[in-house]
């Protein structure tokens, strides 16, 4: 089992990886559901680095529509980290008629130096339908992994034979689940072989709180 886990300091990264996480996603702002992480903390983080980490870009949590303007901040944020090693840039966005915001993806793409991208949860907005017609345009772009609970309609336990059928469908691109991951869903698939990879946040700290410190023994647990 692939293992990424939420981030939002120094201290989260480096228990993160005593606890076996293969690699981390670095926020800030949970409460936002998650917001661009400090620069601080990323090169801080990259002085010590001994596991992935991807980077999420994103400046506020209004919605998954962003303007030109804001395409262009999120272009010279990524141009400024970029020579740092990281693994990759965590990026979404949706036109305002609810389709993937290939501007957005243009523009990313020229600016990532050949790094990897994941494709957040504004891909969950879409109908399980439109999801699928997406994953047509997400394999024009570096695109390698989708973030996905499957939908926002259902929880992520009542989704899994349509991320199965995204996975079937992603070609080379990983599904990595997101979304209410815990031990109970950890079970449901060991009949999903081709569901492998998972995103934790809460459930790899203590009390399931994002205020507390994650606990290493948590995240082994799902291993």
């Amino acid at each position: 089992m692939f293992i990424e886990v939420i981030a939002t300091s120094v201290d989260d990264y480096v228990l993160a990886a005593s606890g076996g996480a293969d690699r981390v996603e670095l926020v800030s702002a949970m409460e936002k559901d998650g917001l661009s992480p400090n620069e601080e903390v990323i090169r801080t983080i990259c002085e010590q680095i001994s596991i992935p980490i991807r980077v999420m870009v994103r400046f506020h949590n209004d919605s998954f529509v962003y303007s030109t303007l804001e395409v262009a901040h999120m272009c010279e944020w990524i141009q400024s980290i970029h020579h740092l090693p990281i693994e990759g840039f965590v990026i979404g966005g949706l036109t305002p008629d609810g389709m993937i915001d290939t501007y957005l993806l243009d523009e990313v793409t020229k600016v990532i130096n050949g790094k990897k991208l994941t494709f957040h949860r504004a891909f969950d907005v879409l109908t399980p339908t439109q999801q699928l017609a997406a994953l047509n345009i997400l394999k024009r772009y570096p695109i390698d992994t989708i973030l996905t609970s499957g939908g926002l309609i259902h929880p992520i336990a009542e989704n899994l034979h349509h991320l199965q059928e995204l996975a079937f469908q992603a070609n080379d691109m990983t599904i990595l689940l997101g979304g209410g991951v815990n031990q109970t869903l950890l079970q449901h698939l060991n009949d999903f072989p081709t569901l492998q990879a998972i995103h934790i946040g809460s459930a790899s700290r203590a009390n399931g709180d994002f205020h507390q410190p994650i606990v290493p023994s948590q995240i082994r647990n799902f291993k």
